[in-house]
């Protein structure tokens, strides 16, 4: 089987919850019995999604977290076979709980935060992720995050204040106080859940761990793990929720650190890359046509339609890319007037008749 999964980064199996949560599953139900696949984009896969996980022997594929959890139980390979129905049941509850609030605090502590995102995460996922996406994908992570603090209401904790008090920058060092205070508040409300789960042993469901443990350390370890400049929420987990914090330790030394899934390494991007997957895109079928085809009309009009298809989706790949090229300005076109071209070439005239000559006697 193979694990299709977004990039490393941070020290962890990937920069997305879900992916590190499959690959903790699969190294907990079936340690080394996996492929990990880092080098595809999530267009290119049949689900069109990450994490993904193809069964090469029933050739099934599915994506997402819970999806492959079901499939494995469906193969014999289940963390959950001891659960009762009250813990299935909790196992939903912790999953919706973990998708919107741990994930809306790895965006703003990643992300919205100034400091950890320009000091840390977007240097992480650029030397991470493969052209274009180590552009877009810092950029789109910044944006959600955004819309996430935005959910957040700060501007009543500031406009209590009389206006003109505080200089601007004085104002905004206020917001960004008020926001972090709420997102502790909200921090500690997730972690104080977590504390509480495991008290009745190492595990959330005692003493063995299930897909939960799994889904749980995905999330968590993107507070704990990441060494950002701003590590407020590190610290709440390690001075203030210490089983939870040895959950995410013990969890990483047994499942993560000892690596034991095989790894796919992923190829180099770059614009030849782009370019030779965008002409093989379109010769491929042309040049492996069989002679029988050209005999069929139709079946030959068929293909050349599909042919100009493929044409015209590439003319309009290197559209876009020479657009984000520009609009990132990774290329400069700059623009001269005529009479400072005829002006800088006078000059360069001018320039050489003022040299000196030298002769080289080579006798």
């Amino acid at each position: 089987m193979i694990l299709y999964l977004d990039p490393p980064a941070f020290g962890l199996p990937s920069i997305t919850a879900e992916s590190i949560a499959a690959a903790t599953y699969c190294s907990l139900v079936a340690p080394g019995s996996f492929l990990v696949d880092y080098s595809r984009y999530a267009s290119s896969l049949i689900t069109r999604s990450l994490p993904t996980l193809h069964d090469s022997s029933s050739d099934i594929w599915v994506s997402g977290f819970r999806e492959i959890v079901s499939h494995l139980r469906q193969i014999g390979l289940d963390a959950d076979d001891d659960l009762d129905f009250r813990a299935q049941a909790e196992i939903i509850a912790y999953s919706s709980l973990m998708s919107h609030e741990a994930n809306g605090l790895m965006l703003v502590y990643l992300f919205g935060d100034d400091d950890n995102y320009r000091g840390y995460a977007r240097k992480e996922l650029s030397t991470q992720l493969p052209f274009p996406n180590n552009y877009l994908l810092p950029n789109q992570y910044q944006n959600q995050a955004a819309e996430r603090l935005a959910e957040l209401s700060f501007e009543p904790i500031v406009d209590e204040l009389p206006q003109g008090y505080f200089q601007s920058q004085k104002r905004a060092n206020l917001q960004a106080k008020a926001r972090q205070i709420r997102v502790q508040e909200m921090a500690r409300n997730l972690y104080a859940a977590t504390e509480a789960k495991l008290s009745h042993g190492p595990y959330f469901s005692g003493q063995k761990p299930t897909s939960i443990d799994c889904l749980i350390f995905g999330h968590l370890a993107l507070h704990f793990f990441p060494t950002v400049p701003n590590n407020y929420l590190a610290r709440i987990l390690k001075d203030s929720y210490p089983r939870t914090r040895k959950f995410l330790v013990d969890v990483n030394a047994k499942f993560v650190d000892q690596k034991p899934l095989d790894l796919v390494a992923a190829p180099s991007i770059g614009i030849r890359n782009i370019a030779s997957s965008i002409w093989r895109e379109i010769t491929g079928e042309w040049f492996e046509r069989s002679p029988a085809s050209h005999e069929d009309s139709s079946a030959a009009e068929k293909s050349s339609n599909e042919w100009l298809s493929k044409a015209a989706f590439a003319a309009g790949a290197v559209v876009v890319l020479v657009g984000f090229v520009l609009s990132n300005s990774l290329i400069v076109v700059e623009v001269v007037d005529e009479d400072d071209e005829e002006a800088f070439s006078e000059q360069g005239l001018d320039d050489d008749d003022g040299e000196d000559e030298i002769d080289v006697d080579l006798d």
